[in-house]
């Protein structure tokens, strides 16, 4: 969707965080569903477990929450005026994001901008949820995800992914975007019902490794969920 004055954003998708789960020492083999593969759009990628160390050995995507540094940083293109974000646009336009009070309460954090593809990344949080955009420098496009982006180092895909398996506000899942001169498709969205990745690291263009929590069945001395960790395979 293209706003190139003032974008009001609201949806009814959040990106919780809910209660963190517990790591155990139970096998992917061993879960009651299916875990081999898992598809996103018209892509297919293979699953495998890994090892919370393999995870680790590769740092992970940050963005600063840090407003005022990220503002400051990027000042030629973003600035902040009372509750109105300005964003400078290609041609002389201007994208807004305005935070509002009351019954419809919507706050807007800038998080930064991901400039090998020429996007501005928000945060918005509202009442009971909160939900990630990203607008284009170039042509203004806004784009909504479930989770912070992760773009593949060729820079021809774009993931996020969210887990929000116990409270159910958000979205539990992946959204995939192709990239194409800075600008993003959408691929597809796959929810899911049993586990959600909760932060995902690509290793090249065809691999991603992912920490996920996954919903546990019956009696599991109270934990409600556990932590894994797998890797993902474009086939």
């Amino acid at each position: 969707m293209k706003y190139f004055v003032v974008l009001t954003l609201l949806f009814l998708i959040s990106c919780g965080n809910p209660n963190k789960g517990v790591e155990t020492n139970a096998k992917l083999s061993d879960l009651k569903f299916e875990l081999d593969s898992v598809k996103i759009g018209n892509k297919i990628f293979s699953i495998d477990s890994i090892s919370r160390i393999d995870f680790e050995k590769l740092d992970a995507t940050k963005f600063d929450r840090d407003e005022e540094r990220n503002l400051l940083k990027d000042s030629a293109g973003v600035k902040r005026i009372g509750d109105s974000l300005f964003f400078k646009i290609s041609n002389g336009r201007t994208a807004t994001l305005v935070n509002t009070k009351g019954e419809n309460y919507g706050s807007y954090l800038y998080l930064g901008k991901l400039n090998d593809i020429g996007q501005y990344l928000i945060q918005g949080s509202f009442d009971e949820w909160s939900s990630n955009y990203l607008i284009s420098e170039v042509t203004g496009d806004t784009t909504e995800m479930c989770g912070l982006p992760v773009v593949s180092p060729d820079r021809k895909l774009l993931i996020s992914g969210n887990a929000d398996l116990i409270a159910g506000f958000s979205i539990n899942g992946f959204d995939l975007f192709e990239i194409e001169n800075k600008s993003l498709r959408k691929a597809g969205r796959r929810e899911l019902s049993d586990w959600g990745p909760e932060e995902i690291k690509w290793v090249n263009e065809n691999e991603i490794l992912a920490k996920i929590r996954i919903r546990l069945t019956g009696e599991t001395k109270g934990a409600l969920e556990e932590t894994k960790f797998i890797e993902l395979k474009l086939k």
